[in-house]
């Protein structure tokens, strides 16, 4: 199959230009929470989990995007000091909260959005990640927006 340069330029018909704006505004905040990752390598790889809306994604996928074998994509973030398992849990909490605080959706929906099997799964790595358990992190979002509007 063949696909002509200028039609991959053109927009899609029915493209929603809300929808496409919104993408992009949630992409470029959680691209501003990365600005403590120096390595390019590890920015990069960052982006590409980004990419796929915290949908589990193995490390020999992000190796092949990338053109690389998945033995050197780990041997490069190991020198970044950035192992893809930090870099994939990052995402997913960083997602993980922007749904706990920006959306009314139950543990189950968003532990099924993020990859994990069940709301129980979820719950522990997100307490691993905040100290909290994700209803508790809601109810502390959810007061600190209450504080910030009295103030």
């Amino acid at each position: 199959m063949l696909i002509a340069r200028q039609d991959l330029d053109s927009p899609l018909p029915l493209a929603n230009a809300q929808t496409q704006r919104s993408c992009a505004l949630l992409c470029e905040r959680l691209c501003d929470g990365l600005a403590d990752i120096k390595g390019t390598l590890a920015r990069r790889v960052l982006q590409q989990l980004m990419s796929h809306s915290g949908k589990p994604c193995r490390a020999d996928e992000i190796a092949a995007r990338l053109g690389m074998s998945e033995r050197t994509l780990h041997r490069r973030l190991a020198d970044e000091k950035q192992p893809f398992r930090i870099l994939h849990d990052r995402v997913k909490r960083n997602l993980a909260e922007r749904l706990l605080r920006d959306s009314m959706l139950g543990l189950e929906s968003i532990a099924q959005q993020l990859g994990y099997a069940e709301a129980a799964s979820f719950s522990r790595a997100f307490k691993r990640w905040n100290g909290v358990s994700p209803d508790q992190w809601r109810r502390l979002q959810d007061d600190n927006s209450v504080a910030r509007a009295l103030t």
